[in-house]
């Protein structure tokens, strides 16, 4: 949207101190954000000036818009390719072959040449320039805080932790870092996956939790963060973390790994084996888990279609944290590599 920026969507949670937002498991469904652009007008603020109205403009515009860009870049590189160096560098060599009268004409054919060529490389860098910030601001068209993806984890946590049980707080941070929209549409199933994983298989039932000398009710902190071209997605639970062993020995019955692989293993490429296809440590099917689908889909967007990394590292009794890294935009590796 360009013009004015939008208001700023409503809490669907009360704010925690620190700028965090929190949601419990028996929260209401949250609204959804405000379309950019649209909404009341808030008391106090600003009206809009004139020529400062938003105007809509359509992902596929955008998009085409970028494949432009892209083209253009490439061209720009292709006429970088053609140097004038080689024709007046036998230019030079042909001055002491030729007849004393034609040297002057060609000893300011290869003075041209070298001012074209020099005025060439000024204007292809001041053209690389361009197209770069070109790409940005495109880019920032089709940019949405990251808060849009982590509003839509409020409802499975809730409908998850009925479903078990269990009571679950989730509490989020970052919700201000700026992805492309269809980048976060990619990471909801996901996300949706990790935090309905960690509600099943990580945090404890209440009493156990008790047992253990923790809060009755579990917690997930989702934070965000931004780098220059990349983005950081932390998903941390406080449950008991993931055993193993277990998860060998769960590997091992299923056919996904060979004795001899188990015995090898380290602790970390152990835990990678929750995210291969038909892993589930369940040994019967419920309505959350057991068929062996959902870790692995995580693992397909990230990796394969995003282009990010994955990591988990896991505390028993202590709980675990999924470390996601992609691109802040889908179009960055087409446009600018």
């Amino acid at each position: 949207t360009l013009g004015r920026p939008p208001p700023a969507p409503p809490a669907p949670e009360a704010a925690s101190p620190g700028g965090e937002r929190t949601g419990a498991a028996k929260a209401d469904t949250p609204k959804a954000p405000p379309v950019a652009g649209g909404g009341e007008a808030r008391p106090g603020a600003p009206g809009p000036r004139v020529g400062d109205a938003a105007v809509r403009v359509s992902g596929t515009a955008i998009d085409g818009i970028m494949d432009r860009v892209g083209d253009l870049r490439l061209g720009a590189l292709t006429v970088g390719r053609y140097q004038g160096a080689r024709v007046r560098h036998r230019l030079e060599r042909l001055l002491d072959a030729v007849p004393a009268h034609l040297r002057g004409e060609l000893g300011g054919v290869a003075a041209a040449l070298a001012e074209l060529e020099h005025g060439l490389a000024d204007g292809m860098s001041q053209m690389d320039g361009g197209i770069r910030r070109l790409y940005q601001s495109t880019t920032a068209l089709r940019v949405v805080p990251i808060g849009s993806l982590f509003t839509r984890l409020l409802r499975p946590v809730r409908e998850t932790a009925t479903a078990v049980g269990k009571e679950v707080a989730l509490t989020t941070s970052g919700d201000d870092v700026q992805v492309d929209k269809a980048v976060i549409e990619m990471l909801v199933d996901p996300l949706t996956h990790i935090v309905r994983n960690a509600i099943d298989h990580g945090i404890e039932a209440p009493e156990t939790r008790t047992a253990r000398g923790k809060p009755a009710g579990g917690s997930i902190h989702v934070r965000a963060r931004q780098g220059v071209q990349t983005a950081t997605i932390e998903v941390e639970d406080d449950g008991g973390g993931i055993a193993v062993e277990r998860v060998k020995d769960k590997a091992l019955s299923r056919g996904l790994i060979t004795p001899a692989a188990a015995a090898s293993m380290t602790a970390g490429e152990a835990l990678e084996l929750i995210f291969l296809p038909g892993f589930s440590t369940r040994d019967e099917v419920t309505e959350t888990s057991g068929r062996g689908v959902g870790m692995d889909i995580v693992a397909t967007v990230v990796r394969k279609k995003l282009g990010g990394t994955l990591r988990i590292v896991s505390r028993p009794g202590a709980g675990t944290r999924i470390t996601i890294e992609f691109p802040i935009s889908a179009a960055i590796q087409r446009v600018l590599s």
